[in-house]
């Protein structure tokens, strides 16, 4: 029993060690299918509508590359509005902290 239990334990990192060899290919793959798995509903919809197949994907991917983009262009703003009172608060600890030196030394 404890050898099947090393084996299984053993194979499941091999497997784990090839995946993340794969990487960058592995990432590639899952965020298309996620990407694909939900402009799904946008084709099925349109084609519904009367609009093509091939039309309808072509408008769902610029739908999905758009909210994309808008999304990330929310998250940035965000960080960019919080990274001065970030920096203000991160002095005011190395100040409590007894440094008084922002190199860090």
């Amino acid at each position: 029993m404890v050898s099947v239990c090393l084996l299984a334990i053993a194979s499941g990192a091999r497997v784990l060690l090839g995946v993340t060899r794969l990487g960058v290919v592995t990432v590639s793959f899952v965020t298309g299918v996620m990407f694909a798995a939900l402009l799904a509903p946008i084709v099925s919809w349109l084609v519904r509508r009367g609009v093509g197949r091939t039309t309808s994907a072509v408008i769902a991917f610029f739908v999905g590359v758009g909210s994309a983009a808008g999304l990330i262009a929310f998250v940035v703003a965000q960080i960019d509005d919080s990274s001065g009172e970030f920096a203000r608060q991160l002095t005011l600890a190395e100040q409590a902290r007894g440094t008084g030196s922002s190199t860090g030394r």
